[in-house]
């Protein structure tokens, strides 16, 4: 069993080591890249653990849908007018895969969502993972020139992808999303 908490500061190296057994080393950030993120939205970064170990995270922020986040960013910010959940990274260890650990953490984020009142959320896939975001609901998106030149750091498999979450699952009053 897993237990969830939300991200600090003092879990940097924890994400780093995830990084590192997780991902290639042209998607590893930098301790302050990460930190960065975590301050930024405190409130959509979570921790999974097992038996007081770090074995996946995820960040995510309230951010501008079609404007990914680069890679290894040392400032992070929120727009103004953030229309989305931006979820800028997710590592399950080896150790938690097929456990349902990523699941959690994306429905916390979602939690978060749906509180911001962010019905789209949107991330960029990479290593072979689409069809892992495919079935929680995201779909790939035509990439715009704006997207192309952030999407080439994330190397030529990358792919954008939104999910919309239906209106009548937030219960809230129509938008024009």
């Amino acid at each position: 069993m897993f237990e969830y908490r939300l991200l600090s500061p003092a879990d940097i190296g924890e994400i780093c080591r995830l990084q590192e057994v997780c991902y290639s080393a042209d998607f590893h950030e930098s301790p302050r890249s990460l930190l960065a993120k975590v301050l930024a939205a405190p409130q959509s970064c979570f921790l999974a653990c097992r038996e007081g170990r770090a074995v996946a995270y995820i960040l995510a922020l309230p951010w501008k849908a079609g404007e990914p986040i680069a890679l290894d960013s040392a400032c992070c910010s929120i727009p103004q007018a953030a229309d989305c959940m931006y979820i800028h990274d997710m590592a399950v260890g080896p150790s938690a895969r097929g456990g349902g650990a990523g699941r959690q953490l994306l429905e916390r984020v979602h939690a978060v969502a749906e509180r911001l009142s962010l019905r789209r959320h949107c991330l960029v896939a990479v290593q072979g993972a689409a069809s892992f975001w495919e079935r929680h609901g995201f779909r790939r998106q035509e990439a715009g020139s704006g997207i192309d030149s952030c999407l080439a750091r994330y190397g030529p498999d990358a792919l954008y992808m939104e999910r919309i979450v239906p209106q009548a699952a937030y219960g809230g009053p129509p938008d024009m999303l």
